[in-house]
C-alpha cells in the first residue's frame, strides 16, 4: 500500500518574512539563516521607519501573512513596538513569528497580536539543546501553554544527534496541541540518503499513509490522531517537482536550484532593507526604497 496519496498542487502566495535581527543565541549548523548575507557577528538591527514602511507596503501589495523571524526576533529590543506597529497599520494581515523561544518573555509579550507561533527544537536531551540553542523544550511548553488562541507549532532538523528522540519529540509537543514540521539535513552522500529514507520508512510504519501537499515548498502531510498535523519537508521531493512540475519561471531558470530546499516561498526583508525572494539569493533587490525592493520582488516572484 502506498504511503502518499491524494496528490494536490496548492495555489503559491508568497508570504513575506521581517527579519528584525541577525543576532542569534543559538549555535545550530543547521540553520539556514533565512538565507542572509551578512555574518550574525556582523550585527544587523531593523529600524523603526523600516517597520513602518514595510507597514505601508503590506497594505498596497494586499498581503495577508507576514512572519517576524531573525536571527533571533526576540532578541530584537522593538519586537514589542514592531508588531504594534503591523498590527495597527494592517488589519486584515495575519501575524506570526518563528523562534527557538530563548526570550520567551518577548513572545509572551506580544502574544495578543500573534496567530501563530513556531519554537525550532534541536532535542530533548540537555547536553544536545545546550549546545545548539540553550532553550529547555520543557520550559517552551509551560510558558506557552496557557496561551489557548494561538497556533503552535514546533519545527526540527532530523540530525544523527536526535534521531532516536523524533518519536518522543512528537508524542510531547502534539499532546501539547503543536503542529509538528520535521526537516532533513541536505546531502548530496548516497549514505545520507539511505539514511533518510530509513527513518521515513519508520515513520510511515509508526504513523501511517501520509499526503503529498505540493506548493512552494513541497511536503508530506498526516493528521495525528492527537489533532495535530506533521509535516514532513523533503530535499527528494523537491527535486521531483523541478522535474515534473512547473511552478515558476525563475525557480527553474536558477543556477542554484539542484541545492534548493524551498522554492521562493518567502520574501525576505533584511533589517539593511535588502529584499531577496529565495534562501539562495539567486536574486537580490538592493536599492534605497525598502519599499520598493519589496514590490519588484514580489513583482520577480510571480513572472
Amino acid at each position: 500500500m502506498s504511503v502518499v496519496n491524494n496528490l494536490r498542487v496548492s495555489t503559491i502566495s508568497p508570504t513575506l518574512r521581517v527579519v528584525l535581527t541577525n543576532e542569534c543565541n543559538g549555535k545550530c549548523f543547521f540553520c539556514h539563516r533565512e538565507g542572509c548575507l551578512f555574518s550574525k557577528e556582523s550585527p544587523l538591527i531593523m529600524n523603526t521607519k523600516m517597520i513602518e514602511e514595510i507597514a505601508s507596503t503590506i497594505n498596497e501589495i494586499g498581503l495577508s501573512k507576514v512572519i517576524f523571524t531573525g536571527g533571533e526576533p526576540t532578541l530584537y529590543d522593538g519586537l514589542l513596538k514592531a508588531v504594534y506597529i503591523i498590527s495597527e497599520s494592517c488589519s486584515d494581515v495575519q501575524m506570526e513569528m518563528t523562534s527557538n523561544g530563548y526570550n520567551i518573555e518577548q513572545i509572551l509579550d506580544v502574544q495578543e497580536y500573534l496567530h501563530k507561533i513556531t519554537i525550532s527544537i534541536s532535542s530533548l536531551n540537555e547536553d544536545i539543546f545546550m549546545k545548539y540553542t540553550m532553550v529547555n523544550p520543557y520550559t517552551v511548553i509551560d510558558k506557552l501553554s496557557p496561551l489557548k488562541h494561538l497556533k503552535k507549532a514546533i519545527s526540527v532538523v532530523i540530525t544523527k544527534e536526535n534521531i532516536l528522540e523524533i518519536d518522543n519529540i512528537i508524542n510531547l509537543f502534539s499532546q501539547n496541541d503543536y503542529d509538528i514540521k520535521l526537516q532533513f539535513v541536505i546531502s548530496e552522500r548516497q549514505d545520507e540518503q539511505e539514511w533518510e529514507r530509513e527513518i521515513l520508512h519508520k515513520l510511515f510504519q509508526t504513523y501511517g499513509m501520509f499526503e503529498m501537499k505540493l506548493g512552494s515548498t513541497p511536503m508530506l502531510y498526516r493528521k495525528l490522531d492527537s489533532g495535530s498535523k506533521m509535516k514532513i519537508k523533503l530535499y527528494s521531493l523537491n527535486q521531483w517537482m523541478y522535474d515534473n512540475i512547473f511552478v515558476r519561471q525563475n525557480c527553474l531558470s536558477c543556477p542554484y536550484k539542484k541545492k534548493c530546499t524551498e522554492r521562493g516561498c518567502s520574501i525576505r526583508v533584511f533589517p539593511n532593507g535588502w529584499v531577496t525572494p529565495c534562501l539562495n539569493n539567486y536574486k537580490v533587490f538592493n536599492g534605497d526604497s525598502v519599499k520598493k525592493n519589496i514590490l519588484d520582488a514580489y513583482k520577480f516572484i510571480m513572472l
